[in-house]
């Protein structure tokens, strides 16, 4: 079994994969992050999902990896450093994500735990494009450039058809980060 996890700051989304006779089964699991405050909540939750299947691997769905991520990368003590050096860039998600990370850490010790990132997709942007349509001198005095996001869909997308074809891959949500972190209840706005 493979657990697929993803965290937008009020749910935990799991999907499981479990291969069989059959063929793949895929279930979908969902819970409110305030129901698993605690390493034993969430331990419980986990194993209520894969049952006595062992599972081989935990991947997580990383909205932000900055300029520190650029591919999938083993969670470890390492990974969480540097993770939370981008606290600044995404005040909200990095903490969240990270507590959630520790707490997968200290269940799962012998599973291997890796992230992917929305934005490493967007990376290998050349200098035009990462630039594009910001005058250059705010990059150069706080940073400011496109990280852009959705970064595993449209690779996935570029992937399906041969390399010499031009793709326009669009990701449309119902709605926006903002309007998310509106509804979190402690949030307020000035």
């Amino acid at each position: 079994m493979f657990l697929v996890v993803d965290c937008d700051l009020k749910k935990l989304k799991i999907w499981s994969f479990q291969e069989s006779r059959k063929g793949l089964s895929v279930k979908f699991f969902t819970e409110d992050l305030d129901e698993l405050t605690d390493v034993a909540n969430l331990q419980r939750y986990i194993y209520k999902i894969s049952g006595r299947v062992n599972i081989k691997a935990i991947s997580f769905r990383i909205l932000f990896g900055g300029d520190y991520f650029k591919k999938a990368e083993l969670v470890n003590s390492s990974f969480l450093r540097k993770f939370e050096k981008l606290t600044e860039f995404f005040p909200f998600y990095i903490p969240t994500m990270s507590a959630l990370l520790k707490k997968f850490l200290k269940i799962f010790k012998q599973i291997p735990l890796i992230a992917f990132f929305e934005t490493a997709f967007f990376t290998k942007l050349p200098n035009e494009e990462r630039y594009y349509a910001l005058p250059f001198e705010y990059h150069k005095k706080i940073g400011i450039k496109k990280w852009g996001f959705h970064g595993i869909f449209h690779e996935a997308n570029a992937q399906i058809l041969p390399h010499n074809y031009k793709i326009i891959s669009i990701v449309i949500e119902n709605r926006s980060l903002y309007a998310q972190f509106q509804e979190i209840n402690h949030f307020q706005l000035a």
